[in-house]
């Protein structure tokens, strides 16, 4: 498709606006790779589908002008950590932007921090998912 969506969120810390760039994707594609690896890592779908619904609306290739990107808008430096750390470093050029790279990163990420230190405290762990890692 290859058009721009402009959005604005508005919420406790202001108004953000987002750049989206629209490929092929489908919304109902991504929501099933998201609920399949909540289910391999056995983390919440449900969180999953919330984080992925607000950073990119299902959108695979979201992008915006701070760098963030992919479904969960990952910031290049946290994705690239968290595929060192939990991939052994398994990271093709691009795959930020792919749905089952960023959401098994996404999965990994919240297992760890589903686990430790706050014992699966679903606010907890979204907090600290969206403020960055580590």
């Amino acid at each position: 498709m290859g058009f721009r969506l402009t959005s604005r969120i508005t919420g406790l810390i202001g108004t953000v606006v987002v750049l989206v760039t629209m490929t092929g994707c489908t919304p109902h594609g991504n929501v099933q790779i998201i609920e399949m690896y909540a289910s391999q890592y056995g983390v919440n779908a449900t969180t999953m589908l919330g984080i992925a619904s607000c950073e990119s609306n299902f959108i695979d290739s979201a992008h915006n002008p701070s760098g963030a990107s992919g479904l969960f808008q990952f910031m290049p430096s946290t994705y690239n950590w968290a595929r060192n750390a939990y991939f052994g470093g398994d990271n093709p050029p691009g795959s930020i932007m792919n749905s089952g790279y960023n959401a098994s990163t996404a999965a990994a990420v919240m297992r760890y921090y589903g686990l430790s230190p706050w014992n699966g405290d679903p606010y907890l762990v979204t907090g600290r998912f969206c403020v960055g890692i580590p």
